[in-house]
C-alpha cells in the first residue's frame, strides 16, 4: 500500500477520535467506534485530502438481490449496514480496513456484523 495513503487513513482515525472525544467527552477509542456512527465524517476527511477518492454508501454499490427488501412496491430497502466508505483505485476503505477490499462484503463492518464491539476488538488484538 502507498505509504501516503496509509498515513492519511491513520490520520483520519486520529482526527475522528480527537474531534469527537473533545466534543463528546470520550467514548471514541477504537476504529470500530468510528465505523459505528462516524463513518461519514471519516470518509469525508479522506476524500477531501485524496485526489481521485470517492465517498460512497454501501447501498449505492451493493447489487446482490438478496440484500434488498422489495416487498414494498413503492420503495426498496437495503438490508445491509448503513455505512459510508471511501472508494479509491477500485478498492473500498474505512476506519477498520486500511488495506482496502474489492468486495464490500469483506469490510469488517459486514464480516463482524453479528459480533459485539468487545468481540471485534478482542479478536483484532489476537491477530496484531
Amino acid at each position: 500500500m502507498n505509504k501516503t495513503l496509509s498515513v492519511l487513513l491513520r490520520e483520519a482515525n486520529t482526527y475522528c477520535m480527537k474531534k469527537f472525544n473533545d466534543s463528546m467527552q470520550g467514548g471514541v477509542t477504537d476504529p470500530w467506534d468510528i465505523n459505528n456512527g462516524l463513518c461519514e465524517v471519516w470518509a469525508e476527511y479522506v476524500v477531501d485530502r485524496l485526489p481521485g477518492a470517492e465517498l460512497v454508501w454501501l447501498d449505492e454499490i451493493a447489487q446482490e438481490p438478496e440484500m434488498w427488501d422489495t416487498s414494498d412496491p413503492d420503495e426498496n430497502y437495503f438490508l445491509g449496514p448503513s455505512h459510508c466508505v471511501v472508494r479509491y483505485k477500485n478498492k473500498l476503505y474505512d476506519a477498520e480496513c486500511h488495506t482496502g477490499v474489492t468486495n464490500w462484503r469483506k469490510l469488517p463492518v459486514e464480516v463482524n456484523k453479528n459480533k459485539t464491539r468487545e468481540q471485534v476488538i478482542a479478536a483484532r488484538k489476537v491477530w496484531s
